[in-house]
């Protein structure tokens, strides 16, 4: 009989520790890259890192994904987002061949 309290106490103790533990004050952490690399990540207390960055999150981080020739995206990461993410950014500047052609002669 004290056997099975005792098993019955530790699954209650089990399943606290269980619960409680989705509350923690510890940030999980987010890897964020980009195509193309060197990208700049902005945080709204002004701090920033170049992709890949690694963010750690507690509750939600809104962030701004920028880099020259190349449209800003902005995003907010959660508890939820995926632990690695990949951010393809879009060109804001159409590149294009120049044909060569002989120039004529300024003589």
């Amino acid at each position: 009989m004290k056997l099975a309290i005792g098993i019955a106490a530790l699954g209650l103790l089990v399943s606290a520790c269980e619960t409680t533990s989705g509350f923690s004050n510890e940030p999980s952490f987010v890897m964020v890259k980009t195509e193309p690399n060197d990208a700049t990540i902005t945080f709204v207390n002004g701090t920033s890192c170049e992709t890949p960055c690694r963010v750690g999150v507690i509750d939600e981080v809104p962030l701004t994904i920028a880099r020259t020739g190349y449209k800003a995206h902005r995003m907010v990461l959660t508890r939820k987002t995926k632990k690695s993410i990949l951010v393809k950014l879009e060109r804001t500047v159409v590149e294009t061949e120049l044909e060569a052609v002989e120039l004529p002669d300024l003589q």
